[in-house]
């Protein structure tokens, strides 16, 4: 299985006018990133193509230098429930690893003391 844990999918309409300009200028697939931004199906053919089992997606609150407020949270939560087995959010990953951790630690804790 593969997974592409640091992906950026983030809500293009929040980019400051000389973020988005950057970004248009500087990428050459800017159309598919601005498809991949508004459609999760869209992103999840792509990731088919490329042969990409999952992606982990990421974004950041970055108000003052990319236009990013704290809604680009609501907005990945709610992108990745196009696909719950394929898409996850770095949140997610987060909570999975806290309770990983909080499990091999009560395993271990009760195999030397219970």
């Amino acid at each position: 299985m593969i997974t592409d844990c640091h992906v950026h999918i983030q809500p293009l309409e929040m980019l400051r006018p000389q973020a988005l300009e950057l970004l248009k200028k500087n990428r050459a697939n800017f159309d598919d990133i601005r498809e991949f931004s508004l459609r999760p199906k869209a992103f999840l053919k792509y990731l088919d193509q490329c042969g990409v089992d999952r992606a982990v997606l990421i974004n950041y609150v970055a108000p003052e230098i990319m236009g990013f407020t704290a809604e680009v949270n609501p907005f990945i939560a709610d992108y990745v429930t196009a696909d719950p087995s394929r898409l996850s959010h770095a949140e997610d990953c987060t909570r999975d690893i806290r309770l990983a951790s909080s499990e091999i630690s009560k395993r271990f804790y009760d195999s030397k003391f219970a």
